[in-house]
C-alpha cells in the first residue's frame, strides 16, 4: 500500500492538520468551515518552498495559524465541515484512503496541478491569500526579517594596526588609546581603517585571539600578572558596553597567557564570551573608532611605539641610531620602521634610501638602552655618500610595540532593490 503522507509545496498532510488544529484552538471552535479549510490549503500551496528552507516549518506553521486565526474570528455564515471531507478533494485521497495525489495533483516538475473545478472555488472574501497578504509584507527580504532575522545579517571586517593609528602629538611616555577614522573605500593613509560599503545597523562584533606587547611600566605589569585578565573597549560604543567600577566600560574580556620567552602577551577570549559582543540596539553607523585596554579595570598604558633617533655612520657598513637619552626597550632582532630617511645626495644614495624606508622595516643589532645599529653589509648596502638628513633625527616606529587584530562586524544588510 502507498504511504498516506502527502505533500503540498513542502507541507505534509500532518503539517496542514497541525495548522488547522492550532487555528481551531485559537478561535475556540470544534471544526473549521469548509471555506476556511480551503483557505488553509490554498495558503500552504502559495508558500514558497525556499521560504520554508530559510524559516523552518515550525515558524511557518505558527505564523499561518496566528494570521488565519485572526482572519477567521470575523463572523461568517457557513457550515462546519470535517477536514477529511475537503482533504479527499483538495489533497487527493479516495474513499479507500489510497494516496492518489501524485497521480492526479503533481506535475512532473513537482508543482501542484490546479484543476478546473479548483479554479472556480469561491472564497468567503474577495482577497486572494498569498504570502504578501498573509504577512502584510511585500518583499521576501521583509519576510526573512520576520521569520529568520539571521538570514538578513551580513558581515564586514576591519583590520586594526596600531602602526597606522591617528598620531597624538600630546602623548607623553605612554599610549592609553588607539584612534582611527573609518574610510569606506581603498584610500589608505595614516589614521585610517578601511571597509568597503556602507556598514550600518551593526548588531554584534567579534574578535579572534591576538597579542599585545609587554609593558615596561611596573604598576601596569603587576596588575596583568595579578589578575591575568585584560579588557578591550570601543569608546564610541560605551553606552552599550559592560559597566564596571573604576570608571571602566568594555566589550571584550580576555585571559592573559604569558610565555616568558615571548615579547608579547597572548589574549585569549574567555570561554563564555568567545570574543563576541551583542548590542542591545543596532549601531546605526560606523565612523571613528577608539580602542582602549584595561587591566582589567584600570587603564592599560602601553609603552611609546615611536621614538626620534639621530642617525650616524660611525664605521664602514654600520648605521647607528641614538635617542636623546630615552630608553628604547629594544632587543637584537627587533624590527624598526622609518619613512623619512634621506641624505643630501639622494641620487647617489637612492638604493640605501629606498631600503631604509621600505615598508617591511629593518632588523636591529647591538641594541643597548639608547642605541642600536643596522648592519648595512648584511643587507648588501653601501655606506651613504651624502650626509644623513635631517641632522635632528627622524621618528621610527618600533615593531615590538605593534598591535594587530581583525574585527568582524555583523550588521543588518539593506534589502536588494532587485529582490522581489
Amino acid at each position: 500500500m502507498k504511504s498516506n503522507t502527502m505533500f503540498i509545496n513542502g507541507f505534509s498532510q500532518n503539517n496542514i492538520q497541525h495548522v488547522i488544529k492550532n487555528i481551531q484552538k485559537k478561535i475556540k471552535v470544534p471544526e473549521l468551515r469548509e471555506d476556511q479549510i480551503r483557505m488553509v490549503i490554498k495558503t500552504t500551496r502559495e508558500i514558497n518552498r525556499r521560504d520554508i528552507e530559510h524559516f523552518g516549518m515550525p515558524w511557518i506553521m505558527d505564523k499561518i495559524s496566528i494570521d488565519l486565526a485572526n482572519l477567521f474570528r470575523v463572523p461568517h455564515p457557513g457550515r462546519p465541515i470535517n477536514y477529511h471531507e475537503v482533504q479527499n478533494e483538495q489533497i487527493g485521497v479516495n474513499s479507500e484512503g489510497t494516496n492518489i495525489y501524485y497521480g492526479s495533483h503533481i506535475r512532473d516538475d513537482g508543482d501542484p496541478i490546479v484543476r478546473e473545478e479548483e479554479k472556480k472555488i469561491n472564497l468567503p472574501t474577495t482577497q486572494v491569500i498569498n504570502v504578501d497578504n498573509l504577512f502584510g509584507l511585500n518583499k521576501s527580504y521583509n519576510i526573512r526579517d520576520m521569520f529568520n532575522p539571521s538570514a538578513n545579517i551580513t558581515s564586514a571586517y576591519i583590520n586594526i594596526d596600531t602602526r597606522y593609528r591617528i598620531l597624538d602629538p600630546t602623548a607623553n611616555n605612554h599610549i592609553k588609546e588607539f584612534r582611527f577614522n573609518t574610510h569606506h573605500d581603498h584610500t589608505l593613509k595614516q589614521g585610517s581603517i578601511n571597509i568597503l560599503g556602507y556598514v550600518r545597523d551593526i548588531v554584534s562584533m567579534e574578535i579572534a585571539p591576538f597579542k599585545i606587547p609587554k609593558i615596561s611600566n611596573t604598576a601596569v605589569e603587576n596588575e596583568i600578572i595579578q589578575y591575568k585578565k585584560v579588557t578591550l573597549g570601543f569608546k564610541e560604543f560605551d553606552a552599550q558596553g559592560v559597566i564596571a567600577h573604576e570608571n571602566r566600560f568594555f566589550h571584550f574580556e580576555f585571559v592573559v597567557k604569558d610565555d616568558e620567552k615571548d615579547r608579547f602577551y597572548d589574549l585569549v577570549p574567555l570561554p563564555n564570551t568567545a570574543a563576541r559582543f551583542y548590542f542591545r540596539k543596532p549601531i546605526t553607523a560606523l565612523s571613528d573608532i577608539t580602542i582602549t585596554f584595561g587591566t582589567p579595570f584600570q587603564p592599560l598604558l602601553f609603552d611609546k611605539d615611536r621614538i626620534v633617533f639621530t642617525i650616524t655612520n660611525p664605521a664602514a657598513g654600520i648605521l647607528r641610531f641614538t635617542t636623546d637619552g630615552e630608553n628604547h626597550n629594544l632587543q637584537d632582532g627587533d624590527l624598526v620602521y622609518m619613512e623619512k630617511f634621506n641624505t643630501d645626495d639622494p641620487i647617489t644614495d637612492i638604493t640605501l634610501i629606498q631600503s631604509m624606508n621600505r615598508s617591511r622595516g629593518q632588523k636591529i643589532t647591538n641594541g643597548f638602552n639608547t642605541v642600536f645599529d643596522i648592519d648595512l653589509v648584511a643587507l648588501g648596502l653601501s655606506d651613504p655618500v651624502g650626509n644623513i638628513i635631517p641632522a635632528s633625527g627622524i621618528e621610527l616606529f618600533l615593531g615590538s610595540k605593534r598591535i594587530l587584530f581583525k574585527v568582524r562586524f555583523n550588521y543588518i544588510s539593506p534589502p536588494d532593490e532587485n529582490e522581489d
